[in-house]
């Protein structure tokens, strides 16, 4: 049975952007709502898990890909703030 992995690479940028992002993200209604939903889900194994943002939440994974034992873990609102510094 062939598995696909998807590997997200995070770029590191400064540690107070990084609690600031934390502690703002990890108290949105949003997240706790869906991550909440995502907890009393029944599926114990999946051949492909899509992680991203309210794009990939709202994606018929099954039937766009034609696939089965596909698990969406999408939440929207996720993203990779752009830091910038110098």
């Amino acid at each position: 049975m062939n598995k696909i992995f998807l590997v997200f690479i995070l770029l590191p940028f400064s540690l107070s952007a990084q609690t600031l992002y934390d502690s703002l993200y990890l108290k949105s209604p949003v997240y706790k709502h869906l991550t909440a939903m995502y907890e009393l889900s029944k599926a114990t194994s999946a051949d492909i898990v899509m992680l991203g943002n309210s794009i990939t939440f709202g994606g018929n994974w099954t039937e766009l890909l034609g696939r089965e034992r596909i698990v969406n873990r999408g939440v929207g609102g996720d993203n990779l703030p752009a830091v910038v510094s110098g």
